[in-house]
């Protein structure tokens, strides 16, 4: 049977493209490609974003094991934590509460 957690599919597809726009990033940086002369120009060929691509880049140069994880996202948003309240806070504010 499919299962959507274990096809990484899309993963997978995902850090080729950025793998190959990374050589060819590199290859224009050092003037060596055949027909791309300016990094804008590439960003232009793969509809992508100048800022997305650098934020990519520099996780890939700068990760030194893993380099293939390095073009994936990033996780995002606020650490999970039970209460934003201390403990007397919270139980004051029950109290509080339970009086209305």
């Amino acid at each position: 049977m499919f299962s959507a957690k274990e096809d990484n599919t899309v993963v997978r597809e995902r850090v080729k493209r950025l793998r190959a726009l990374v050589e060819e990033y590199e290859l224009v940086k050092a003037k060596k490609h055949p027909t791309i002369r300016f990094a804008s120009d590439l960003f232009k060929i793969y509809r992508i974003k100048k800022q997305n691509f650098y934020k990519y880049y520099h996780r890939y140069q700068a990760e030194q094991q893993d380099k293939d994880r390095a073009l994936l996202p990033a996780k995002r948003g606020a650490k999970y934590r039970l209460s934003k309240f201390s403990d007397t806070l919270q139980s004051k504010i029950i109290r509080s509460n339970g009086q209305m």
